[in-house]
């Protein structure tokens, strides 16, 4: 995607493509964290946050990446949407 975030003045670490379904079964915690990607960070706010969000795919776009710094462990969101 282009994107990569850093955290405590590095790059984070990358660790791979999700879907909102892979998200939910493993990872549910985060959902609110890339819920708050689309809102504030993306633009995209009210109904059409939650599509984005509920229309994340691993494999094709909407794809969410997820990254985690190395230095605090916070997770970082990116989502590739065309």
């Amino acid at each position: 995607s282009g994107h990569w975030p850093s955290c405590c003045g590095d790059a984070t670490a990358f660790l791979g493509p999700f879907g909102i379904e892979d998200l939910r079964r493993t990872r549910r915690e985060l959902e609110g964290l890339v819920l708050s990607h689309i809102i504030y960070d993306m633009g995209i706010s009210g109904g059409a946050a939650t599509r984005l969000l509920d229309a994340l795919q691993r494999d094709q776009s909407p794809t969410g990446y997820l990254f985690q710094c190395l230095g605090c462990q916070t997770p970082h969101i990116h989502v590739d949407h065309l």
